[in-house]
């Protein structure tokens, strides 16, 4: 059997929109650049995203960025090495996406538009348990959101876990 080797991962199977907890995500400031018109657009991409899921359509995701880019691999390492594929890896800055989609291209889905330009000061972790930190990982609920909308089920991961 497979057990994560972590605390803090996120575990969700639905998500309604109307309930407290929603409008406390879009009420976030920090997540004010990502909004509904950007979720609506085929992000996550089906085209990808549907290559690797389960047949329960169940997937685990990652947002990294270039400060993450070894955590990254190691996680999706762990991963294969238990004969699991059904994984995705979000990118946080252009030059994280252009590696990730070199290195693991059926896995990696484009940056969310408009993200970029949002979070590009989140280059390092050196910051961690800052700000800079804190903003870098508000982020999440966003991206679960959009996959839970195009009907996955999500199993969120920090890139700084190992499956065993």
């Amino acid at each position: 059997s497979i057990s994560l080797l972590c605390l803090g991962s996120l575990i969700l199977s639905s998500f309604d929109a109307s309930s407290s907890a929603a409008t406390t995500i879009r009420s976030r400031a920090l997540l004010t650049y990502i909004d509904d018109e950007v979720l609506a657009a085929d992000w996550p991409p089906s085209s990808i995203v549907d290559k690797v899921v389960d047949d329960r359509n169940r997937v685990a995701i990652i947002a990294v960025n270039c400060a993450g880019l070894r955590f990254a691999d190691n996680w999706a390492n762990s991963l294969l090495a238990q004969n699991v594929h059904n994984f995705i890896m979000i990118p946080l800055d252009n030059s994280t996406e252009a590696m990730l989609s070199e290195i693991y291209p059926e896995h990696t889905v484009p940056m969310l538009p408009g993200v970029d330009d949002g979070i590009a000061k989140f280059q390092s972790y050196s910051d961690f348990g800052g700000n800079a930190f804190k903003e870098l990982t508000s982020t999440r609920p966003a991206f679960v959101k959009a996959f839970l909308d195009a009907g996955y089920t999500v199993l969120y991961n920090d890139a700084d876990m190992v499956w065993r």
